[in-house]
């Protein structure tokens, strides 16, 4: 329609000039007529005394085109008038148009429409559906305000639950989707991308005691590569599936013990490697937390055990080594050495966790 306006709009102006033009050619033909017919009058002697002389036939000439010029200037003027009078018609608030800056439609006010739910919307509409900028307000005290499409939220948007939980970002079909942002009641928040109402993609979240994650989401839980951040300062840092610790993955506690390898549900299981502060260090085998299987025991003064675990303690065949290098072999049970394989004398070591 906007189009149509305006180039209807330009055809009635030139075919009001038009008209105009003809009414003008028509009263200078008549005036034409008029002068041909007095010159057609025969002149008696009064009218032969009233002839210019021959020396102001200039000045009389001069004085016409003056006021022949004054005529066309007086035409054009009245055509400009008239053009702008009838723009002035068609378009009446033209200027304040100009002058003044749009109003963003989330500043419109709009009468409010209750509807069949008890909700009450009001803002903008495409016939029976909600579409554009519009605000709605639940029984229960929950509000949108921003954009909808179909009669559903789409685009950017803000909702307020009834509990206080705010998100605001992206919207489609109703259901948060892109880029937004979720601030819980008690303080904890997700920025990031969201797919049918659930964290999906790359987000961060943060919660009131501290800790915080960033990292991958899929269906609303962590999946994926990440960091998770605890409240104590301790660390993670790698795969996670379904909410869980799970894959490979380092950990740092916050005495600065450090695990470096594989999860299974949140626990060390599989090949990993763990050092702690004084020096210590064990490398092999994890099974549900624990050293289970074959693993390698460092001790900080030099001392080695390199042999068989089970549930966090030495347990079965092994070889201890000494500082200087000299190696027994031994067999141990639950944690304790039992007895040297080359029966000679020997002390006994554990490395329990």
């Amino acid at each position: 329609m906007g189009n149509c306006t305006g180039i209807c709009g330009k055809d009635m102006v030139a075919q009001t000039i038009e008209d105009k033009k003809q009414k003008v050619d028509m009263e200078e033909q008549q005036q034409v007529e008029i002068a041909l017919a007095v010159e057609e009058v025969p002149q008696d002697d009064a009218q032969q005394q009233a002839q210019p002389k021959e020396e102001n036939l200039d000045e009389l000439k001069q004085e016409q085109q003056q006021d022949d010029k004054q005529k066309q200037e007086s035409y054009h003027h009245d055509k400009v008038k008239q053009v702008e009078s009838y723009e002035a018609s068609v378009n009446p608030n033209k200027d304040s148009q100009n002058n003044q800056q749009p109003v963003p439609d989330e500043q419109k006010e709009y009468e409010p429409v209750t509807l069949e739910t008890g909700a009450t919307y009001a803002g903008q509409w495409r016939g029976k559906m909600r579409w554009g900028w519009g605000k709605q307000v639940w029984p229960d005290g929950s509000v949108y305000e921003g954009y909808w499409q179909n009669d559903k939220a789409c685009g950017k948007g803000k909702l307020i639950h009834a509990d206080g939980d705010v998100y605001e970002g992206e919207w489609l079909n109703d259901k948060a989707n892109g880029e937004g942002k979720y601030i819980h009641n008690n303080g904890a928040q997700y920025v990031g991308f969201w797919k049918d109402d659930k964290q999906h993609g790359n987000g961060k979240e943060t919660w009131p005691d501290g800790a915080h994650y960033e990292g991958q989401y899929e269906e609303g839980k962590k999946h994926g590569k990440g960091k998770l951040v605890f409240a104590d300062g301790s660390m993670y840092e790698g795969q996670f599936d379904n909410n869980d610790i799970h894959g490979y993955g380092v950990y740092v506690w916050a005495d600065n013990r450090k695990y470096q390898g594989e999860w299974k549900r949140n626990k060390m299981h599989g090949r990993g490697t763990t050092t702690w502060p004084d020096g210590r260090s064990y490398e092999g085998d994890y099974e549900d937390d624990k050293k289970h299987g074959q693993g390698t025991f460092v001790w900080s003064d030099g001392r080695k055990y390199i042999g068989e675990w089970k549930k966090g303690k030495q347990h079965g065949k092994g070889i201890f080594v000494k500082p200087g290098g000299e190696q027994r072999e031994g067999e141990w049970i639950d944690g304790r050495r039992q007895r040297w394989l080359d029966e000679a004398a020997g002390e006994g070591h554990n490395a329990n966790n």
